[in-house]
């Protein structure tokens, strides 16, 4: 499968860049109503998180990553929970398999990217995720910066592993 350009990344991140917050919600639901599960799911783990910045910058990667898939023109059916915690095992035990203890973040990411198949869409992940606020790293933990990086691998996984599926069918 083809990888999604730079900038088709880049203009769904400018997408939502300009929008009110009104509109990011009515984006947001139009998600959500296609892929409600997937959404929901997303969306209950990230609330975990406490950090509020944290939440933000996972909502903001959850946005540019859903609509970047779009690049692929698939209609995804409606995914099941089966589906999706299928899939989140898989990136779990990849995660678990490619970082130990000492690995630093940009290690673990390395290693992931490999799997993932998409190096622009890391790439932009991995500088939105070690973006600066007011001086400071807004994911400034390790832990922090591990749980939103788990839920975006998570999402990646899950439209990739389908875009490829019905591509597949697709082209036949």
């Amino acid at each position: 499968m083809e990888q999604i350009p730079k900038d088709y990344i880049e203009t769904a991140e400018d997408f939502f860049s300009f929008m009110s917050k009104e509109e990011r919600s009515k984006m947001n639901k139009s998600f959500s109503d296609e892929q409600p599960i997937l959404y929901h799911f997303f969306n209950h783990m990230i609330n975990i998180i406490k950090d509020k910045d944290a939440r933000e910058v996972g909502f903001d990667l959850y946005l540019t990553i859903y609509r970047s898939f779009k690049y692929y023109e698939v209609k995804i059916p409606t995914m099941t929970i089966e589906n999706i915690m299928g899939i989140t095992e898989k990136t779990g035990k990849l995660l678990m398999d490619n970082c130990d203890d000492s690995s630093t973040s940009n290690e673990i990411f390395i290693n992931l990217k490999k799997f993932m198949n998409q190096d622009e869409l890391m790439d932009h992940i991995h500088r939105k995720m070690f973006e600066m606020k007011d001086g400071n790293a807004i994911l400034s933990t390790p832990e922090i910066w591990l749980d939103v990086f788990y839920e975006v691998m998570n999402v990646i996984s899950i439209l990739n592993d389908e875009s490829k599926k019905h591509l597949t069918k697709d082209l036949n």
